[in-house]
């Protein structure tokens, strides 16, 4: 009976210091957490990204409001990645709305509602749906590689049909500016910029840089604070500055050249176990100044002032 008492002690020791082990807690490091991207091969989360831009626009002392906004839902299905530390995500897009308001007008679409009746200026919006890349992405969010982009963003381009060839050219402009391969890129390695590069403490910060794309390349350079952590929940807040100089943009016949300078702040919520950032808001506001010719004619040559605020929020849900 002593010998059954003592090895029940003994299995009850083994079984408390297992539990406690922090090899069975890979996010713990004494008083440090170790954020980094960790999902289980098979799951599969649901993601809501929305981004809205109030913007007021002068040129030549015309003012011009302009608001836009949105969505995009897709889902991230998890496989084992080809090299150790690394995971295959495959991004798939379900479905795209935008709105827009400006100069008196006001246009909205849904893929969701369309059907096949979708309006040219949609078109490209419209092809997203049902596309998907593969990404390879390793434990510090570093992608590693991306396939389906290149066919991705001609799809896109392919599916640009305007009345006129003048409309064609500017509308495939401002698309390559936005969902062109390189902006594309930059924002799929923007999903997941947010780790640190080793264990961070409550208190703790550190800082990361990044490309980001508003019809324009423009560099971020951003300092998060981990601020606490509750029921496995790691809740982190960022302030940031934006700078873009003398970046040029083309626009079918018309030619830009833009100075931005600005802010970022925004929250995020990380789920310890699997390093998914399971909701996030970030506001930016932005200043800028320009010029906007022909090249065929300088002196068409005009001054430009853009002021605005641009809002996301992202949400993402495990699939049950």
């Amino acid at each position: 009976m002593s010998s059954l008492r003592l090895s029940v002690v003994v299995l009850l020791a083994f079984l408390v210091t297992a539990c406690g082990s922090t090899a069975e807690v890979p996010w713990k490091e004494g008083d440090a957490y170790v954020l980094q991207f960790r999902p289980s091969v098979g799951q599969v989360f649901d993601v809501e990204l929305s981004n809205t831009n109030d913007m007021e626009i002068s040129v030549m002392g015309q003012q011009i409001p302009q608001k836009q906004a949105m969505s995009i839902s897709y889902s991230y299905a998890v496989e084992e990645g080809a090299e150790e530390g690394q995971f295959q995500i495959t991004s798939t897009t379900e479905r795209v709305q935008s709105r827009t308001e400006a100069m008196g007008q006001n246009l909205s679409f849904d893929s969701a509602e369309t059907g096949d009746r979708v309006p040219p200026i949609f078109q490209p919006f419209n092809a997203l749906v049902g596309t998907s890349v593969s990404m390879s992405v390793g434990a510090d969010g570093t992608i590693h590689s991306i396939d389906g982009l290149s066919d991705l963003t001609q799809r896109v381009m392919d599916s640009i049909d305007m009345p006129n060839p003048e409309m064609n050219e500017q509308v495939r402009s401002q698309m390559e500016m936005t969902m062109g391969e390189d902006p594309m890129l930059e924002n799929y390695r923007h999903a997941f910029r947010w780790y640190p590069e080793g264990p961070v403490a409550v208190g703790d910060s550190w800082t990361k840089s990044a490309t980001t794309y508003a019809g324009f390349p423009m560099e971020t350079s951003t300092t998060l604070t981990l601020d606490r952590v509750e029921d496995g929940i790691a809740f982190i807040s960022f302030t940031g500055d934006v700078v873009s100089d003398d970046s040029e943009m083309e626009m079918g016949p018309v030619s830009m050249t833009m100075n931005v300078s600005g802010t970022e702040e925004g929250s995020l919520q990380m789920d310890l176990r699997t390093g998914a950032v399971m909701q996030a808001t970030q506001q930016m506001t932005l200043s800028s100044t320009g010029t906007m010719s022909n090249p065929t004619d300088p002196s068409q040559e005009m001054e430009m002032e853009m002021d605005g605020v641009t809002e996301a929020s992202l949400t993402m849900t495990l699939r049950e």
